[in-house]
């Protein structure tokens, strides 16, 4: 959920809006790369072996989102052009 949440909000906000929502797009590589590190820290933390804040799904939503932002992020001015 983090990694819609941060596409969204920051990302891309006008991509949700009216009719742009009904058109289904492939996945985003970006995507699936924040998820796979999310679900690495999921697991890392239900082992013992790393904690954030001592929930692992808490950490994995944290870090997925972080990761797809930092992958995803450009300056307002590339947000108009179309992706």
């Amino acid at each position: 959920p983090s990694i819609i949440v941060v596409d969204f909000f920051i990302i891309r906000p006008a991509a949700y809006v009216g009719s742009a929502t009904t058109v289904i797009r492939p996945v985003e590589k970006t995507a699936l790369v924040a998820w796979a590190a999310g679900a690495c820290i999921a697991v890392l933390g239900s082992s013992g072996y790393l904690h954030l804040s001592n929930i692992a799904a808490l950490d994995a939503m944290l870090v997925s989102g972080v990761v797809y932002a930092a992958l995803r992020w450009r300056p307002r001015t590339a947000l108009s052009e179309p992706l």
